[in-house]
């Protein structure tokens, strides 16, 4: 099993961000170096019982790393399982490099090791690592999504400081969308009248419970996965309105940090997809609803 490559100029505080919005998600992370003929490399936040949000980041290889070279037996490719908090201090190292040289080794145990070059000298760094089944990696997938329109989020980082404000009088976020040709979006957190699954005014009456922060967005785009579209009127009408921890939620929005060209949400019953194409890179959050209580 053998790894190296070389972090391309310019790319390693993209790659420390990436890898920070990670960590807000969980203390634990897999880097899939994936076979050269896989165009990409990714890292993944594996939802379990203490961390239920998914985070995934698809990295163009030839936009991030150079002479990258992989050899294993399960197909030349291999997963390696990390304390996020390790990877990030080992980037932190090597912002101001020259050069960043990342190879797997074994000192004692699986290392994935920065060799990086500084004008001053060359730095050491480990990152302890765990080396993934080929079962275990194959379980490391983005779950599906159904071909579900969703909306363009306006600046993420204003966003991110609006639901972060709301964290502070409830622990349920109410999402309602509404899309047609455009698109509206309305959250709201109610002060000890969470219910999950139940959106406060969503009969048209309007009327909050006791006290609500509640704030919407109008004519937004509509979205599908891959790009914003303005079509016609004609466009089939789709709303929902589902729940989720307003924390998750904040969570996922903190991936403002890595620039994203746009910010696109999707609403399923199951859970709330926020995806965020960068350049060179896509992050992804999966944030599960909170099901109605019985």
């Amino acid at each position: 099993m053998r790894f190296r490559t070389r972090i391309s100029a310019g790319r390693v505080a993209p790659l420390l961000r990436v890898v920070q919005a990670l960590e807000r998600l969980d203390n634990s992370c897999v880097l899939h170096l994936t076979a050269p003929n896989v165009p990409q490399v990714r890292l993944v936040v594996k939802p379990d019982a203490l961390s239920s949000v998914g985070g995934y980041a698809v990295l163009e290889r030839d936009s991030w790393f150079e002479s990258y070279r992989i050899e294993s037996q399960n197909e030349n490719q291999i997963g390696l399982q990390m304390e996020v908090a390790n990877l990030t201090k080992a980037l932190q190292s090597a912002v101001s490099a020259q050069d960043v040289l990342v190879k797997l080794a074994k000192k004692g145990v699986p290392v994935l090791t920065f060799e990086i070059t500084t004008a001053l000298g060359v730095i050491m760094q480990d990152v302890p690592v765990y080396v993934l089944t080929p079962a275990h990696l194959a379980g490391c997938v983005e779950p599906e999504t159904p071909a579900e329109p969703g909306v363009v989020l306006p600046p993420l980082a204003k966003m991110f400081h609006v639901v972060d404000r709301m964290r502070t009088l409830g622990t349920t976020l109410q999402l309602h969308v509404v899309i047609q040709s455009s698109a509206v979006l309305t959250l709201c957190v109610t002060a000890g009248g969470d219910v999950p699954g139940h959106f406060p005014g969503h009969d048209g009456a309007g009327n909050y419970p006791g006290v609500a922060i509640k704030t919407t967005y109008q004519g937004l785009f509509r979205a599908t996965m891959e790009s914003e579209s303005t079509a016609s009127e004609t466009l089939p009408r789709v709303e929902a309105a589902v729940a989720v921890d307003v924390k998750h939620f904040s969570r996922a929005l903190f991936g403002h940090t890595i620039a994203p060209e746009h910010a696109f949400c999707f609403v399923f019953s199951s859970f709330v997809l926020v995806h965020l194409p960068a350049e060179g890179a896509t992050l992804s959050y999966f944030v599960p609803t909170v099901q109605e209580r019985q």
